[in-house]
């Protein structure tokens, strides 16, 4: 994807010290969706996925944080490595784009993107979900990308992936995305994978959603 801006996240800190603030309130934001999703169905932290759950695509794998790596820093190159049995490029973390209705990172579930290659798999994106599928029936998602795996059909990859995993769920009907106007290449990929532009309240921003019938439609279509 041409600019890590299908995502609709906030900014990340690019200190340490603020980074670990950052973190730890977006901890506390996983351990009320964790509740949530046993309460009132917020998000599926606590769907039963395995704790070594992997979406895998043509070249990635797309990990969801789940017990292990809800605690687990940013920052924490080594520990990530360790976890997601993947190289840590010392660039990481990749630049989000900011989110205004969640200046901390409240709200999102992270999903890290794996590009596979041989014997040892490099971490080289981030993905996310956000929403409450039992009320809204939605989520919205988002992605980041190191610069040097950008323009390689990754992302591309990993939305239509994570995309098509979500609208299998029962209780997700639409998966939406924002995008900052201005920027081309994101609008480009939805389209591709068959999501429509809506009407956006934001002015800034722009809106699209690709729905369960869309894509049981285009699977249709293709055959």
């Amino acid at each position: 994807m041409a600019r890590p801006s299908l995502a609709s996240w906030s900014r990340l800190p690019r200190t340490a010290e603020s980074l670990r603030a950052f973190t730890h309130r977006r901890r506390r934001a996983s351990d009320i969706l964790c509740r949530m999703t046993v309460n009132r169905g917020e998000l599926f932290i606590d769907s039963g996925l395995a704790d070594d759950f992997r979406l895998q695509t043509q070249n990635l794998d797309l990990i969801p944080s789940g017990k292990q790596l809800v605690d687990v820093t940013w920052l924490d190159r080594d520990r990530l490595s360790q976890i997601l049995n993947a190289d840590v490029p010392d660039e990481w973390p990749p630049e989000l784009v900011k989110d205004d209705s969640s200046p901390h990172g409240e709200g999102w579930w992270d999903w890290y993107i794996v590009k596979r290659d041989g014997r040892r798999s490099t971490l080289i994106g981030m993905a996310g979900l956000k929403g409450w599928p039992q009320v809204s029936r939605a989520v919205q998602m988002g992605c980041a990308f190191l610069p040097q795996f950008q323009k390689q059909g990754f992302g591309t990859e990993a939305v239509d992936g994570l995309t098509s995993w979500a609208l299998r769920q029962p209780q997700i009907e639409r998966v939406t995305a924002n995008t900052p106007v201005g920027n081309y290449g994101a609008p480009a990929v939805l389209r591709r994978l068959g999501f429509a532009q809506v009407d956006s309240a934001d002015p800034a921003l722009l809106r699209f959603e690709k729905t369960r019938l869309q894509a049981q439609t285009s699977v249709l279509s293709a055959h």
